[in-house]
């Protein structure tokens, strides 16, 4: 993966091998999800180096990325907690395939958020691994790679192999996210379903 990262001109003398080989290291490691992901952010988007380093940005972070699985791009901060594993959350969202941009489903269309359990595998990866670092009230995209998304299967009008983004509102946890306490299904029967591929 290094050697595909520089090939071609030399980057050599002006790339961090540390900071190349850590953001690599983390993403290959799987650590707790968005540790590199911010790293990136901080070392890379807001960096005041040269040319050649920004030349080389794509490919690293598109390397990340797949390697990853799932990042997030902060949008607005939340101000609340993350949720924990097991928690009935409400988020709203709208999905788009990354490669053509077209959108494929909307709860804000609908007027109705999507109530679902975190982190029980009852959507998909991506948003297991997602939303669980996003806080009460932060509204950020979420970038799934096809294996955190749909896979070769694919769903509704997504087709196999999908890299998605979903733009994504977490907007309550708990207690909060049950209307009247009542029980609430893992995965509602609107739209595509975010439910995970069985």
């Amino acid at each position: 993966v290094l050697a595909s990262l520089t090939r071609g001109r030399s980057h050599r003398k002006n790339l961090s091998w540390s900071l190349l080989l850590a953001l690599l290291g983390a993403a290959c490691a799987r650590v707790p999800l968005f540790t590199s992901a911010l790293f990136i952010r901080d070392s890379f988007l807001h960096e005041q180096s040269g040319g050649a380093l920004r030349q080389l940005r794509p490919r690293i972070l598109d390397a990340v990325y797949q390697l990853m699985g799932v990042t997030r791009t902060v949008d607005r901060e939340g101000t609340g907690r993350t949720p924990n594993a097991g928690e009935v959350v409400k988020a709203h969202y709208t999905g788009r395939l990354k490669d053509s941009g077209r959108e494929f489903d909307s709860s804000r269309d609908r007027g109705k958020p999507l109530t679902f359990v975190i982190g029980i595998g009852s959507v998909i990866r991506g948003w297991d691994e997602g939303i669980s670092e996003m806080r009460l009230g932060e509204a950020s995209t979420l970038h799934v790679t096809s294996d955190f998304g749909y896979g070769e299967v694919g769903a509704g009008p997504i087709p196999p192999n999908s890299d998605l983004e979903f733009d994504v509102e977490l907007v309550a946890i708990g207690n909060d996210a049950i209307p009247g306490g009542s029980s609430v299904s893992t995965c509602e029967a609107f739209g595509v379903q975010l439910c995970a591929v069985q």
